[in-house]
């Protein structure tokens, strides 16, 4: 006999980070509180307690950690009833009738899940139902990845009802967002992302999901933020290539619409990460669509987006540097140099009043790779912010700095005014 149990969604607000990425092993962030962001000296990867949206912090999770990746993501406060699913019973047997029995319980409550996702369109109260039905399975995927795995071809049926759900423009906020969860749950696991793409499933989910979100609800914080969170965990196939363009563009809009959300600038810099480790040329391709907000998290005052930001950029620098002085870049470089320039260096200011020298040295160091070709209207800034760091007496400063100087060097040398006699006295 199947004993049942109730899955009801979480109704906290939504903390602010720790969404999970692909990579189990990968070092997560959540926002502390904000008389913690005053403190001098920070370690980004304390195991604190964490309350807001104004600062990040490290926590790392296992390989079966899926359900803590999704704590993450709440579900609206009005879900909180729930439909039951059932569960997998408690026995004594030996192993073996354990798995067994615990694959048959699975099979039943997905099922079970199936024909209500089914019932439940065009009736009334359907968001409702859909909606609890979707987080009753984002527990049990999460829980039970490997049996997912397993059903991969009963799951396919799950992921139509999830696009009926998420182009239907009458659907609740609540059954929208639900929907998002269960599909990041479903394409985390590899064996399900493959068929869905084999199908001709997946792009039809990911252009209905991106569409929706930048068309509908990018004044929702919750809902921008389990979009990129979807498009941060899933394991994409090969047949991705095409959507990476469409992706790009939903985390680069969530980020410049909700950029004042440590969250959100996280949850994005980590999708456009992921992006960027599974599918690297395509993402390359769109480079200048993400480097430029990208750069710009660079001066954050919160740590874990610096460090995330920082760690993108450093990674793949090489190639960065070489195609931001290809001449389809000018536009975007002088539009950044502008609107951005100004901003960044008064915050890399702020930074070096906390003592923050080699960062800022490096931070300085990617400003002029990427851009020294249209800065020379703030080539005066920018030198104070580096004369900073060669006025320390730190000889890890020195030498950070020395090290970022030959950034400027190079670049000269990139528009041929090496000879010219100000670039030899500068030098």
């Amino acid at each position: 006999m199947l004993r049942r149990v109730h899955f009801s969604p979480q109704n906290e607000e939504i903390p602010s980070g720790s969404t999970p990425q692909s990579s189990p092993t990968r070092a997560r962030m959540r926002p502390q509180s904000r008389g913690i962001l005053k403190r001098s000296a920070m370690d980004p990867h304390d195991g604190s307690t964490l309350s807001s949206d104004n600062d990040i912090n490290a926590e790392r999770f296992g390989e079966n950690a899926l359900l803590d990746r999704l704590s993450s993501l709440p579900s609206s406060p009005n879900n909180a009833a729930s439909v039951s699913i059932s569960a997998f019973p408690q026995r004594t047997e030996g192993a073996g009738e354990q798995e067994a029995g615990n694959a048959l319980a699975f099979a039943e409550a997905l099922e079970e899940a199936i024909v209500g996702l089914q019932k439940a369109d065009g009736e009334d109260g359907a968001d409702t139902t859909a909606a609890r039905i979707y987080n009753q399975l984002c527990g049990l995927i999460a829980k039970h990845s490997a049996m997912a795995a397993e059903k991969h071809d009963r799951v396919m049926i799950i992921l139509d009802c999830i696009l009926r759900d998420i182009t239907n423009r009458t659907s609740t906020r609540a059954a929208f967002l639900a929907a998002l969860k269960c599909l990041g749950c479903s394409l985390h696991i590899e064996q399900i992302s493959a068929t869905a793409a084999s199908s001709k499933r997946l792009n039809p989910l990911l252009e209905a999901m991106q569409e929706q979100v930048v068309q509908h609800h990018l004044s929702d914080k919750v809902v921008c933020q389990a979009s990129v969170w979807c498009v941060g965990i899933m394991r994409a196939p090969a047949a991705i290539q095409s959507m990476i363009p469409n992706l790009v563009e939903l985390c680069v809009t969530v980020l410049s619409r909700l950029e004042s959300s440590a969250t959100i600038q996280y949850e994005c810099l980590t999708a456009i990460e992921a992006l960027l480790r599974r599918s690297p040329g395509a993402t390359r391709q769109v480079f200048r669509k993400w480097v430029f907000p990208v750069l710009g998290c660079i001066v954050s005052q919160v740590p874990g987006v610096r460090a995330k930001a920082d760690g993108i950029i450093r990674h793949n620098m090489p190639w960065i540097a070489a195609d931001a002085h290809s001449p389809d870049m000018d536009a975007p470089v002088k539009q950044f140099v502008t609107s951005k320039l100004d901003r960044m260096l008064a915050s890399a200011s702020r930074l070096l009043a906390r003592g923050d020298y080699v960062l800022v040295a490096r931070i300085w160091g990617m400003i002029v790779t990427i851009c020294a070709r249209h800065c020379r209207s703030k080539i005066n800034a920018m030198l104070k912010i580096i004369q900073e760091c060669f006025n320390s007496s730190d000889p890890e400063v020195l030498i950070a700095a020395l090290m970022q100087w030959r950034c400027l060097i190079y670049a000269f040398v990139l528009d041929s005014r090496i000879h010219t006699g100000k670039c030899v006295q500068l030098i």
